[in-house]
């Protein structure tokens, strides 16, 4: 049976949140563009990348938006530990992370070569980042350790139409990371941006996807502005 049909049914009339969740996935469908049978995406659209305001406006407006999105959290990722039972939320979180570190050390590095973690659009955005980098200096990016456990803030589900076979399911995740990292440029043995004696705590939100059986993959990161509410 396919969890994720069943609660559309259960559900859509029930609770504000699945209403909100399919309007999502509609929106999704609308904007998602596929370049083959297989379903690549063109561009990186994000599904719903939803990261809490800084600061709580406890008015009965934003406790219904909150508690909408916290409901959602919840049922998708019990959905995903219904499609993969060795699926937990804070071994996810920790995994997205580490691979993020090694991401950021092949960006320094200048060899994404050996990351298959990180989708075809963010691959050539990236690509093009070292390539522009390169043009200036040598980009040098150090960890010093995390200033506090990664953490999942939020996870979707949508349907996406594939051209001549069914409907592929996508997840899409985000994870707050808080690292401690020191970023710098050099041209020769002079530093022209940043500072490594700078070593400073960075949060940011990760958004990772999954398409059907396939592994997660790094999107792209998200911010504030990206949330849809």
């Amino acid at each position: 049976m396919n969890i994720f049909n069943h609660s559309k049914r259960v559900w859509s009339q029930k609770s504000p949140c699945i209403s909100l969740l399919y309007k999502k996935q509609f929106i999704f469908k609308r904007c998602m563009g596929v370049s083959s049978n297989r379903g690549t995406p063109m561009d990186i659209v994000y599904l719903d990348p939803y990261i809490p305001p800084a600061k709580y406006i406890y008015t009965w407006d934003q406790i219904k938006k909150r508690t909408k999105k916290w409901m959602s959290k919840v049922l998708i990722s019990l959905i995903m530990r219904y499609d993969d039972r060795s699926w937990k939320p804070k071994a996810f979180a920790i995994d997205c992370q580490t691979k993020y570190i090694s991401l950021n050390k092949g960006v320094a590095s200048g060899n994404l070569d050996k990351l298959d973690f990180i989708a075809p659009p963010y691959l050539v955005q990236l690509t093009k980042q070292i390539k522009s980098t390169k043009k200036i200096g040598d980009y040098k990016w150090e960890y010093h350790g995390e200033s506090e456990s990664p953490k999942l803030i939020h996870i979707s589900k949508a349907m996406v139409p594939i051209q001549g076979e069914k409907d592929k399911s996508i997840y899409e995740a985000v994870v707050k990371v808080n690292l401690k990292q020191a970023v710098s440029i050099k041209k020769g043995s002079q530093v022209i941006g940043g500072d490594p004696n700078n070593i400073q705590s960075v949060i940011e939100y990760i958004v990772w996807e999954k398409w059907g059986e396939d592994p997660w993959k790094i999107k792209g990161k998200a911010t504030q502005k990206d949330t849809i509410e």
